[in-house]
């Protein structure tokens, strides 16, 4: 495996990685890939998130917004110190997203991931691109239209 399939095999768990009891092993197999002074961010809801406590506290939120959330590497990609992968997320609306409170529905989300390694290996800036309004409108909180789905 290339160093950026092993870094998405670790970072597809971080929703489970911030469960205080179930999570170690998940927790530290993917801290072992960052830097203590990451910045994560979040660019659809504006969060960026600092440090290894930051990223459990990102993980927590995954969590919150599903509890049976997993991930699918679609591609991936890196080169030199940048990095880049592809994912289709699958999951069910059980908590609120920021200020969308939770449905129940279903929803399948396509994402980009990209961000810088430091000289040592260790991911020092990631974010996270995803489809807010689809998420939205999968769940039932934005209207369809015939031109947008």
């Amino acid at each position: 495996m290339s160093w950026v399939e092993e870094y998405f095999a670790a970072w597809a768990r971080h929703a489970q990685a911030s469960d205080p009891i179930s999570g170690m092993a998940d927790r530290s197999r993917m801290l072992t890939f960052m830097d203590p002074d990451i910045r994560y961010e979040d660019v659809p809801t504006a969060q960026v998130f600092t440090g290894h406590d930051g990223v459990i506290q990102m993980g927590a939120q995954a969590l919150l917004m599903a509890k049976d959330i997993r991930f699918t590497c679609t591609s991936a990609q890196q080169s030199g110190d940048q990095f880049a992968f592809e994912t289709e997320t699958h999951g069910t609306n059980t908590g609120a997203v920021g200020a969308f409170p939770a449905t129940g529905k279903p929803f399948v989300l396509r994402a980009v991931s990209v961000g810088t390694r430091t000289p040592q290996g260790k991911v020092i800036a990631h974010k996270d691109y995803w489809d807010l309004a689809g998420y939205l409108r999968q769940i039932g909180l934005m209207p369809t239209s015939s031109g947008f789905r």
